[in-house]
């Protein structure tokens, strides 16, 4: 069969793929390659020959026509990305993926010279299964190159940014902090890992609205900036594009070069005063600030902003405007009161002042430790507010007795209470189904977890 469909071309159908026992990729992998044989020449060698030849051609890396030493290890498959200071490449890892195509080649030969090897499709299966491990992100990294000093941009800092980049990818032991995989400082290279999901920013609407699954995403995140913040480092650039996202969809932050050390064993990268990051995400309070003053809350303030964009879907939020009507998750989410939950925690995070904004990401994490555990029991925000009914599940709660209210101390009698000194009461009715709930509260003042009141 396969011998009758090289003479053809015509390509193999999906019963006759696994009948020969090509599978999947492997069988399009095949049916591309009797394609592209019949398109090119009769001759299997010469094919063979010419498609490798174009193909190590192209993923020679010459830089300024000199090879990098990281051929040895690391093969070119295109280009990410570039910027001023340097450039990004999309790599397989030879150690993991030997591109050994002789068996293909000889069984390609024997085919098309009417020879019938029994074990023909099994050869053909194992020279497709080369190339088709190759071709796999799992077996891939993102080559991160340095410019040249004459063609990089400020190259001694970008130098110097790259070396501390390296410095903390090395410290950071922590599975959402990304890892180096090969290095050479001296060449001014380094491979990590490559995701091929791509960035948070890629998947913007994966959370929309789900503050549960938003919260227990980023939180391993938030866990290894902890860390970080532990050893007296800060991130400075949280953003959902620095944010990859893993084969299992974990989420894993990347990009340490604009992170700075809170000690005196590391000199300071360029001025006194420094502007860096990405301007829509970070603080007000840290614009032109002395370098020496930025503290972990810096990351904190750029992660409240990171979980505002996973929930609303949307790519930027100005300043600390999160609790403006056309920014304020409540109003973009009216039916989900877990909103105003979230609201609460995000107070703690983007604020126009540092002293009002959580220290370090460890007190994050516990914040967001506490939310979700709220959110798992069914907590809904306690506030004047309607909220759905959760017994009947269609009415919503309506306030019928206030405990500010001193007129409305007679109504409470209709519910079997009589208030005494400084005790008071707040009661909601569903109206629905009536369930009734009441709260106790004590000298006028709502209990310390209730929200949209003022004391």
């Amino acid at each position: 069969m396969l011998y009758a469909k090289a003479i053809t071309g015509e390509p193999l159908t999906l019963p006759q793929l696994k009948a020969c026992g090509l599978h999947g990729l492997l069988g399009d992998a095949f049916n591309v390659l009797l394609s592209l044989r019949h398109g090119l020449s009769r001759n299997p060698v010469y094919f063979l020959e010419h498609y490798f030849t174009t193909y190590e051609y192209i993923h020679n890396v010459r830089i300024g026509g000199t090879k990098m030493q990281y051929k040895g290890r690391w093969e070119e498959i295109e280009d990410i990305g570039e910027g001023g200071q340097g450039k990004v490449i999309r790599v397989f890892d030879r150690q993991k993926v030997q591109l050994d195509l002789s068996i293909l080649t000889e069984a390609i030969a024997e085919m098309i010279s009417n020879r019938r090897d029994v074990k023909l499709h099994e050869k053909i299966r194992q020279g497709i299964a080369r190339i088709v491990r190759a071709e796999n992100p799992v077996n891939h990294g993102a080559l991160k190159i340095l410019h040249s000093p004459n063609e990089a941009r400020n190259f001694e800092d970008a130098e110097e940014r790259l070396k501390r980049e390296l410095e903390v990818m090395g410290q950071a032991d922590h599975p959402n902090l990304l890892k180096v995989e090969d290095l050479n400082l001296e060449e001014k290279w380094f491979v990590s890992k490559y995701y091929s999901n791509g960035t948070l920013q890629d998947r913007s609407d994966w959370y929309t609205g789900q503050v549960k699954r938003a919260l227990t995403a980023i939180r391993p995140v938030v866990e290894g900036i902890a860390t970080l913040h532990a050893g007296k480092i800060v991130h400075r650039d949280i953003k959902p594009e620095n944010i990859f996202i893993d084969e299992n969809e974990q989420l894993v932050l990347g990009d340490f070069g604009l992170v700075f050390f809170k000690d005196q064993e590391h000199t300071r990268l360029s001025g006194t005063y420094e502007n860096v990051g990405s301007s829509a995400w970070m603080p007000p309070w840290a614009m032109y600030m002395l370098i020496e003053k930025v503290s972990p809350s810096f990351d904190v303030f750029s992660l409240g902003k990171t979980i505002w964009s996973m929930v609303s879907s949307k790519s930027l939020l100005p300043f600390w405007f999160h609790q403006k009507e056309e920014f304020n998750l409540e109003t973009m989410f009216p039916d989900r009161p877990e909103m105003t939950l979230l609201n609460d925690l995000l107070n703690k995070c983007i604020v126009e002042d540092e002293e009002n904004c959580l220290e370090n990401a460890d007190l994050l994490l516990n914040e967001i430790d506490g939310l979700l555990g709220a959110l798992r029991l069914g907590a809904d925000p306690m506030s004047d507010s309607e909220r759905p009914c959760r017994v009947c599940g269609f009415g919503k709660y309506q306030l019928k007795v206030d405990n500010k209210d001193r007129y409305s101390y007679n109504t409470i009698q209709n519910f079997g209470f009589t208030p005494r000194g400084g005790h008071t009461f707040k009661v909601f009715v569903c109206d629905n189904c009536g369930n009734v709930q009441l709260f106790s509260c004590q000298n006028d003042s709502d209990p310390p977890g209730w929200t949209g009141s003022s004391n």
